[in-house]
């Protein structure tokens, strides 16, 4: 690296910390007063919210970091310029690549630290900060069990009025089960289901089956006390956490979560989650 490059370098740095700890600092304060009123309703004593903050500085650096460095590199080479000293740069026949080359390299190793200190400390933090937070104003809410999936490989339905996850059971279920063409196959209402574990499929109570023929004519329906089936097989962990805060998971847990929303069919939370994914 010659001098004008080291230069360039120690202008960025001065800019880029300056830059960075003032938009960390002005996060933490909208953080602050978007809950003040919580922090004075539930009379939540200093210590507490200071040790929320102090868990919320992880994420402001992270998403401080990439305007921080925009603002620092864009207002160096704009002091260059502004003072004529770029003229006198390439005068001299020094090409502009070779003195941005560090710097395109700089942004590269910072994209690379956001992504490591986003894995491995800001989601921590932020759990941390979560749960500090619940419990000192009882407002964090956690995420939502569904009643609805779609096994495409089977190519079944599921819609159910409740899902149990401590006892892997649904309530009111409707099963319906479709041909190559999309065409009703067969339909099974029941009161419950319950997941065995050792089968790996699921076992229906009170089912009454409609099933039908290629024309769409019911054929038959069918009553049994108990049910079960090897294509009913949905894993019930499917039926979990649907509204998940995909920029609350690690990269694969969310790779993984999203590719099960895309599996089972759930085109608007998939919609919705994609992009904070990429």
């Amino acid at each position: 690296m010659n001098t004008l490059q080291r230069m360039l370098f120690k202008l960025i740095f001065k800019s880029f910390f300056v830059t960075l700890f003032l938009l960390a600092f002005i996060l933490i304060l909208v953080e602050f007063f978007q809950n003040l009123m919580n922090y004075l309703n539930f009379e939540t004593p200093v210590w507490a919210i200071v040790k929320i903050h102090f868990f919320y500085l992880p994420a402001c650096i992270y998403q401080a970091l990439p305007l921080a460095l925009l603002f620092s590199i864009s207002f160096s080479l704009g002091n260059l310029y502004a003072n004529n000293e770029l003229i006198s740069v390439f005068s001299s026949g020094f090409p502009l690549f070779r003195l941005v080359f560090p710097v395109l390299i700089l942004s590269i190793g910072v994209s690379i630290f956001s992504f490591l200190f986003q894995e491995f400390v800001v989601l921590d933090s932020s759990a941390k900060m979560n749960t500090l937070k619940g419990d000192v104003t009882n407002t964090f809410a956690g995420s939502t069990d569904i009643q609805s999936a779609i096994d495409h490989e089977n190519r079944i339905i599921y819609y159910a009025d409740y899902f149990v996850a401590k006892a892997g059971r649904l309530r009111r279920v409707i099963i319906i089960e479709r041909t190559k063409e999309n065409k009703p196959l067969c339909r099974i209402d029941a009161t419950s289901a319950e997941w065995d574990e050792e089968l790996k499929q699921w076992k229906l109570f009170e089912a009454r089956v409609f099933s039908w023929n290629e024309d769409e004519t019911l054929l038959e329906e069918s009553y049994f006390p108990e049910l079960t089936s090897e294509k009913l097989s949905l894993d019930p962990k499917i039926f979990k956490s649907v509204d998940t805060d995909v920029e609350s998971l690690r990269f694969m847990v969310a790779y993984n979560y999203i590719k099960m929303l895309k599996t089972t069919g759930r085109r608007k939370e998939y919609l919705s989650a994609i992009t904070p994914f990429y």
